[in-house]
């Protein structure tokens, strides 16, 4: 009997976990015709879609494009759905009259949101209300271009998520406590331009990003949770020793990442943890007088 009763937990949670906030997290942006995402999901084979499919219309004098999402499952959105971008760099979705708040809009994203911002939306079929907030920035590269990448924390006071945006490229990443709603981008058409990533990772593999710094900082490493590569960016002011390695959970180091004299600038090193069992691992800097550590998670 109680092996029942773990089992239907976890299949509970997993459900929870899956479709919680899957008619938020799946959109994306930027709005305009034609554009398209495609993404994998780490729980599921096959590819989800996300597209811009129809020019502007006219809903109650309001303005909007038609997004349709389709998963590996089939077309989870129906015909579609009605989103647009308001005048305050809201990017919101119509949802149907039953829907309480103005316009019958919810927000999903915040164009040009940065740490701090926060905003909520109420789940239609319970009207939880859904808190979203700006935990941190980081610069990346996706697919070779440098953006910066927003770390979005979601709660709806049970259930925690983790959203990674670009205000260039949309949505491209969640994760959850639970496992089973990673979502990561693995291509799109922007504005007629295609972007995808086609390079081969290895185990190690640093970039440094001639711009300015000002401050020693070390990023959330993206994506996260990941499998089985992720890219770690950090940042120092001026030349230092850098020494970046992983440790496991109770600080034992797997491998030295890093460990040389680096002039000032931004630097990412991706990673390659193939070789790792899932769990919890966290990195580590030092550089000159700076010290600081991160968890990430190797999901497989």
């Amino acid at each position: 009997m109680k092996i029942y009763k773990i089992l239907a937990v976890i299949f509970l949670l997993t459900i929870i976990s899956e479709f919680c906030f899957a008619q938020y997290m799946r959109l994306s942006a930027p709005i305009k015709p034609g554009n398209v995402w495609v993404y994998i999901a780490d729980s599921a084979t096959g590819f989800e879609k996300v597209l811009i499919t129809d020019s502007v219309f006219v809903i109650d004098s309001v303005g909007y494009s038609f997004v349709t999402f389709i998963p590996h499952r089939g077309i989870f959105w129906g015909n579609g759905k009605p989103v647009r971008l308001k005048w305050n760099d809201d990017v919101v979705v119509r949802l149907d009259s039953t829907y309480p708040d103005v316009n019958h809009e919810f927000i999903y994203y915040k164009k040009n949101c940065k740490i701090g911002d926060t905003w909520t939306q109420r789940d239609s079929r319970s009207s939880t209300l859904i808190t979203y907030q700006v935990i941190d920035t980081s610069l990346a590269n996706i697919f070779s271009t440098l953006t910066t990448v927003k770390t979005v924390y979601v709660t709806d006071g049970l259930i925690v998520d983790y959203e990674f945006w670009s205000d260039k490229f949309g949505f491209l990443q969640d994760s959850s406590p639970f496992g089973g709603t990673d979502h990561t981008l693995k291509g799109c058409i922007i504005d007629g331009v295609l972007y995808g990533d086609t390079s081969t990772v290895t185990d190690v593999e640093e970039e440094h990003l001639d711009i300015s710094v000002t401050e020693y900082k070390l990023s959330q490493n993206y994506p996260n949770p990941f499998n089985p590569s992720t890219i770690i960016a950090y940042s120092i002011p001026q030349r230092s020793n850098v020494i970046l390695k992983i440790l496991d959970i109770v600080g034992k180091e797997i491998v030295t990442l890093v460990d040389e004299q680096k002039e000032a600038g931004l630097y990412e090193v991706t990673y390659d943890a193939s070789k790792l069992s899932s769990g919890v691992y966290i990195y580590s800097i030092q550089a000159g007088d700076f010290l600081e550590s991160r968890k990430m998670i190797l999901m497989k």
